[in-house]
């Protein structure tokens, strides 16, 4: 099972919860959370068509942060600088 799939089964769960809650308070908390669990099936659908890379890029150095007397001032590395 994807996880969007995992997101829609568990929006149907809450639907079902909801349709069967006498109480309008926890009704309307209940169709929060199909709503909440239908947008993260909808972004699980598009991020699993995009390739992530959760590596380290060769040669990239992390911009370091210095304060100064004046200012904050970022420095850039050398391979950055144009």
């Amino acid at each position: 099972m994807t996880p969007a799939e995992h997101y829609r089964a568990l929006a149907a769960e809450c639907g079902a919860r909801a349709h069967n809650e006498p109480r309008s308070e926890y009704r309307c908390l209940w169709e929060n959370l199909v709503r909440s669990y239908r947008l993260l099936g909808r972004q699980a659908d598009r991020t699993s068509r995009i390739d992530v890379f959760y590596g380290q890029i060769s040669g990239y150095e992390r911009p370091r942060r210095v304060v100064g007397k004046r200012a904050d001032v970022l420095i850039l590395p050398r391979s950055i600088k144009a």
